[in-house]
């Protein structure tokens, strides 16, 4: 068990990716059985229930498993989906917390990574750019992907935001002013390209985007 040990410490500090160790979590039971050896006795971890037929879902909580809780993690509602930056700074936070409780005579030095690409996301994207779909189908993270890692983070900022307009068909200063949270929709892979708005009231407005490609419209119902 001991090399369960070190490898979830090697995870925790960066020289196992998350990646790998997400793999060895899927594949190897006796390292899951190790993490779930130090979970503290009566922690429970919320998962979501949702609702087919409506868009709505419950939220309980049921004794903690890593594998469950890595599984909830894929829900948009708790940080996902699989591969995005609020899913991988969930887990790291988690199984980091874990292992500081469990052997708090260890000195960790926790990787910084999935905190500094997930703050680097919000420090950079424009508060209008953001959504379900987008999060769905890790939009953001693609265009960060795109860019160099060793550029200072003024410059990276400069280049994702330069990447973003191109990525959303952003012209001048032409965006929707959303009255609740942003959810700006995505066609075919792709984030469509604002329209207009249509205000029906002071608290009802509709967001009209279109498919650069194929030209097909949607409405998006903002309203308070």
């Amino acid at each position: 068990m001991e090399a369960y040990k070190e490898y979830t410490i090697d995870y925790i500090e960066g020289r196992v990716t998350p990646q790998d160790f997400l793999q060895a979590l899927e594949k190897k039971p006796e390292l899951c059985a190790w993490i779930d050896s130090i979970v503290p006795a009566g922690k429970t971890t919320g998962v979501i229930e949702r609702i087919k037929t409506e868009p709505y879902f419950t939220r309980y909580d049921v004794p903690f498993t890593i594998r469950v809780y890595v599984k909830s993690c894929e829900d948009i509602s708790l940080g996902g989906p699989k591969g995005s930056a609020g899913y991988h700074l969930n887990i790291h936070s988690t199984i980091t917390q874990l292992v500081q409780n469990a052997f708090p005579e260890l000195d960790l030095k926790p990787d910084t990574a999935p905190r500094d690409k997930f703050r680097f996301l919000l420090d950079a994207c424009p508060e209008y750019v953001d959504g379900t779909e987008i999060t769905q189908h890790m939009i953001l993270e693609h265009i960060l992907e795109e860019i160099p890692p060793e550029l200072s983070k003024t410059k990276r900022i400069k280049l994702f935001r330069e990447r973003l307009r191109e990525v959303f068909h952003l012209e001048g200063r032409k965006y929707p002013h959303w009255i609740q949270s942003p959810e700006w929709p995505v066609n075919n892979g792709k984030p469509m390209r604002y329209l207009k708005t249509i205000s029906v009231n002071p608290e009802f407005r509709k967001h009209v985007f279109v498919d650069v490609d194929t030209g097909e419209t949607r409405e998006v119902d903002d309203f308070f």
